[in-house]
């Protein structure tokens, strides 16, 4: 299973501040822009989001406004970019005995359609298994009603593995996920608790893979 913001799409704070560089005339240029992509992980910690924010009330409002039709913006997820080498590395998995189960992606229901257009349009498998999902707690809801009778075990790539973790270890409903559910945490080169991936190249897929299999053994 897949997540997709930051997972597999990147790009996302590049896409979302050229538009609130429009939208609330930030006067951003694209070299400013660019930066931020590789400075925050966030566009609220952007300097010039925060203190847009700051001015008053009404600049408030106006950012909300302009953040929720960014949000359910068709156009502004098909700018995301694809992480490099995150169409051959998931084929990597798929090539070791690994079965795909498809997306999970916390993101508006109003960009479904366009969610399986990108995914499609960077030749990413089976992009119709698609769930969207409202947020980290709905994904593992949907991901236990979904698997509720799969006997196999089930790896999701998250870049936000470490809440979901949290999620399951503190919430009783989500118990059967305990010893069904393996999260590997994408982006991160080491985690004391879960499985990383810092990066789609082929070292790191064959390092996890390798991992996995060395533990199948045991």
């Amino acid at each position: 299973l897949l997540d997709i913001d930051q997972t597999l799409a990147g790009g996302i704070i590049t896409a979302h501040l050229k538009s609130y560089n429009r939208k609330l005339h930030l006067e951003m240029s694209q070299k400013q822009i660019a930066e931020a992509e590789t400075k925050y992980k966030k566009t609220f910690d952007v300097p010039q989001i925060i203190k847009y924010r700051r001015q008053s009330p009404e600049a408030e409002t106006m950012f909300q406004e302009a953040r929720n039709q960014i949000r359910t913006s068709n156009q502004v997820h098909m700018d995301f970019s694809p992480w490099p080498n995150a169409v051959n590395g998931l084929n990597l998995f798929l090539c070791h005995d690994f079965k795909f189960g498809g997306y999970y992606s916390v993101r508006p229901a109003e960009v479904y359609s366009a969610t399986k257009q990108w995914l499609k349009q960077h030749n990413f498998p089976s992009p119709e298994k698609l769930t969207i999902c409202q947020d980290p707690q709905d994904k593992l809801k949907q991901i236990l009603k979904d698997w509720r009778l799969f006997t196999g075990q089930i790896f999701l790539i998250d870049d936000g593995s470490e809440e979901l973790f949290e999620l399951i270890k503190t919430i009783p409903k989500f118990n059967q996920l305990k010893n069904k559910l393996t999260l590997i945490n994408f982006g991160v080169n080491q985690s004391d608790k879960l499985l990383s991936l810092p990066y789609w190249e082929l070292e790191s897929v064959m390092n996890l893979l390798n991992h996995q299999n060395n533990a199948d053994d045991r």
